[in-house]
Protein backbone atom coordinates (compact mmCIF):
# COMPACT_ATOMS: atom_id res chain seq x y z
CA UNK A 1 0.00 0.00 0.00
CA UNK A 2 1.30 3.48 -1.14
CA UNK A 3 1.00 6.72 1.16
CA UNK A 4 -0.63 9.37 -0.93
CA UNK A 5 1.25 12.65 -0.48
CA UNK A 6 -1.41 15.38 -0.39
CA UNK A 7 -0.60 18.42 -2.03
CA UNK A 8 -1.88 22.23 -2.33
CA UNK A 9 -2.26 23.87 -5.39
CA UNK A 10 -2.86 27.40 -7.19
CA UNK A 11 -4.33 27.02 -10.11
CA UNK A 12 -5.06 29.81 -12.52
CA UNK A 13 -7.94 29.69 -13.85
CA UNK A 14 -11.07 31.64 -16.39
CA UNK A 15 -14.50 31.68 -16.76
CA UNK A 16 -16.07 29.02 -19.04
CA UNK A 17 -13.17 26.90 -19.27
CA UNK A 18 -13.74 23.06 -19.33
CA UNK A 19 -9.87 22.33 -19.12
CA UNK A 20 -9.47 24.54 -16.16
CA UNK A 21 -12.61 22.39 -14.41
CA UNK A 22 -11.26 19.01 -15.60
CA UNK A 23 -8.06 19.85 -13.85
CA UNK A 24 -9.34 21.23 -10.62
CA UNK A 25 -11.78 17.79 -10.19
CA UNK A 26 -8.52 15.58 -11.16
CA UNK A 27 -6.64 17.02 -8.13
CA UNK A 28 -9.75 16.54 -5.93
CA UNK A 29 -9.81 13.11 -6.93
CA UNK A 30 -6.06 12.45 -6.25
CA UNK A 31 -6.95 13.52 -2.70
CA UNK A 32 -5.41 17.45 -2.71
CA UNK A 33 -6.90 20.81 -2.77
CA UNK A 34 -6.37 23.91 -4.57
CA UNK A 35 -7.18 27.72 -4.66
CA UNK A 36 -8.50 28.67 -7.52
CA UNK A 37 -7.45 32.26 -8.55
CA UNK A 38 -9.58 33.63 -11.55
CA UNK A 39 -7.27 35.24 -13.92
CA UNK A 40 -9.80 38.17 -15.11
CA UNK A 41 -9.62 39.37 -11.46
CA UNK A 42 -5.89 39.34 -11.18
CA UNK A 43 -3.92 41.53 -13.87
CA UNK A 44 -0.28 41.21 -12.43
CA UNK A 45 -0.90 37.74 -12.14
CA UNK A 46 -1.74 37.64 -15.89
CA UNK A 47 1.50 40.01 -16.43
CA UNK A 48 3.44 37.67 -15.10
CA UNK A 49 2.17 34.55 -16.74
CA UNK A 50 2.80 36.60 -20.05
CA UNK A 51 6.55 37.30 -18.69
CA UNK A 52 6.81 33.50 -17.86
CA UNK A 53 5.93 32.67 -21.38
CA UNK A 54 2.75 31.28 -20.25
CA UNK A 55 -0.41 31.99 -22.19
CA UNK A 56 -3.17 29.27 -21.48
CA UNK A 57 -4.68 28.56 -18.66
CA UNK A 58 -5.42 26.38 -16.83
CA UNK A 59 -2.18 26.46 -15.10
CA UNK A 60 -1.43 24.57 -11.97
CA UNK A 61 1.24 26.04 -9.85
CA UNK A 62 2.75 23.72 -6.65
CA UNK A 63 3.89 26.94 -4.52
CA UNK A 64 7.32 26.92 -2.25
CA UNK A 65 4.58 28.69 0.38
CA UNK A 66 0.55 28.33 0.18
CA UNK A 67 0.32 32.06 1.30
CA UNK A 68 2.25 33.79 -1.69
CA UNK A 69 2.38 33.11 -5.66
CA UNK A 70 5.28 33.68 -7.65
CA UNK A 71 5.02 32.42 -11.15
CA UNK A 72 8.55 32.54 -11.49
CA UNK A 73 10.01 31.09 -8.44
CA UNK A 74 6.95 28.21 -7.67
CA UNK A 75 7.29 24.97 -9.27
CA UNK A 76 4.86 25.25 -12.63
CA UNK A 77 3.43 21.65 -13.11
CA UNK A 78 1.54 23.23 -16.14
CA UNK A 79 -2.16 22.17 -17.85
CA UNK A 80 -4.46 19.51 -17.78
CA UNK A 81 -2.28 16.53 -19.24
CA UNK A 82 0.73 18.19 -17.03
CA UNK A 83 -1.06 17.56 -14.01
CA UNK A 84 -2.33 14.28 -15.13
CA UNK A 85 1.47 13.54 -15.45
CA UNK A 86 2.87 15.00 -12.87
CA UNK A 87 -0.05 12.42 -10.63
CA UNK A 88 1.24 9.57 -12.33
CA UNK A 89 4.87 10.23 -11.32
CA UNK A 90 3.90 10.33 -8.08
CA UNK A 91 2.36 7.32 -7.93
CA UNK A 92 5.39 4.94 -8.94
Amino acid sequence: MTNKKHYNFFVITQRKCSWCDKVKELIKEKGSDYTSIPLENFPEIKRQMREGGYNTVPLVILPNRFDALDINGDTVIGGYEDTVAFFAKQEQ
